[in-house]
């Protein structure tokens, strides 16, 4: 501005082409924050099995339906709906390798136990046509069963066949 400016803008700066100076961020010493992890075992454990069985594949959200820790009686009960596929034989295969993730999850968890119950639901038709969700598959292990297992090389379908309890669903006994 000129001598014959206006006082308020006399006191203005004068335009300039040039960009201001940008504050450049500084690093910090402080470590990313670590991912968390539930300090209780029981709790670690059942999102241990949820991130094992991860969603379903028919809509249904997470497959993990029921978590049941009962430390009085040393039991952990796990329930899920089992994944569709395009074969009986290949349901069962899934519920072999659902079966293995959730008994190497109990495996690396820090929960005491003398019994794992496990429990897989599907939608079955009946002969009006009807579908609902039924028990397909029932199984129970003795700490003492699982304490022997080397997951690192154990043979998934041979995961029923070493149950202390076996129930297969005849709707899935075939191939």
């Amino acid at each position: 501005p000129g001598p014959d400016a206006p006082a308020d803008l006399a006191d203005q700066p004068a335009p300039t082409d040039a960009p201001a100076a940008t504050a450049v961020p500084q690093p910090t010493d402080a470590p990313a924050p670590a991912p968390t992890t539930p300090a209780d075992p029981v709790e670690a454990l059942r999102a241990a099995i949820d991130t094992a069985l991860g969603e379903s594949n028919r809509d249904l959200g997470r497959k993990l339906t029921t978590f049941d820790v009962r430390p009085d009686e040393r039991t952990i009960s796990v329930g899920w709906a089992a994944d569709d596929n395009f074969s009986t034989g290949l349901i069962r295969s899934g519920l072999q390798l659902d079966t293995v993730a959730i008994l190497k999850a109990i495996d690396a968890g820090n929960v005491p136990y003398d019994w794992v119950f496990l429990g897989a639901t599907f939608a079955l038709q009946d002969q009006s046509g009807n579908a609902s969700e039924a028990d397909v598959l029932t199984l129970a292990y003795k700490a003492a069963t699982l304490d022997g297992i080397n997951w690192d090389n154990f043979n998934r379908a041979n995961v029923f066949d070493i149950a202390d309890t076996f129930v297969l669903h005849p709707v899935l006994q075939g191939d």
